[in-house]
Parts: C-alpha cells; structure tokens; sequence
C-alpha cells in the first residue's frame, strides 16, 4: 500500500483484552491526519467493530476477521470455527498471550 502512495499505519494489538486493544486502536486513530480506512483481521474484526466508530474513520475493512452481530460472545462464536494455527502458538502469562 506504501508503494502506491498511501500511508499506512499498524496498530500494536497488546493481546490482553478487547478493551486495552481498542484502547490501542482509538490512540493510534487520534493521530491519523484526515480520514481513515480502518482494516483488521482475525480476532481484529472485533477491535475494527468496536473502534470503527472513531470520528476519523472513513470505512471499515474486515480481512477474514470474525465479526459478531451486536452482543454476540466473540469465545462463543470462535467455538463454532476450527482452531486457526496461529492460535496454537500462542503462549498466556496471566492475561497477556504472546507468539511462542
């Protein structure tokens, strides 16, 4: 995207919770300079949903990201899809989870 003349800026997930990873999300949107198309994938999908409403957000962008409707449980609905691999790599200290 760089190369076609977009700025492009990546959103550090801190893979604790849903609410410390929109809080990461609306501080990097707070610095965007203009309008923003917001992309997540994954587990994202939720952080794009509940962030997405950010005043300097122009779209939205869901990359094979799990969307629930309006109060769906993000664990019940991951239990209804197989394990992505990814997730078997990951690693939970506490409450913060890191690639092994």
């Amino acid at each position: 995207m760089q190369a076609e003349g977009l700025n492009v800026t990546s959103v550090q997930n801190p893979l604790t919770t849903l609410p410390d990873a929109v809080t990461a999300a609306q501080r990097v949107l707070d610095r965007q300079d203009g309008p923003t198309v917001f992309a997540g994938h994954s587990f994202s999908g939720m952080i794009v949903t509940e962030a997405g409403v950010h005043e300097k957000v122009s779209a939205l962008v869901y990359a094979a990201a799990r969307a629930p409707d309006s109060g769906e449980d993000y664990t019940a609905l991951a239990k209804t899809f197989p394990t992505p691999p990814a997730s078997a790599g990951i690693v939970f200290d506490g409450d913060e989870g890191r690639l092994k």
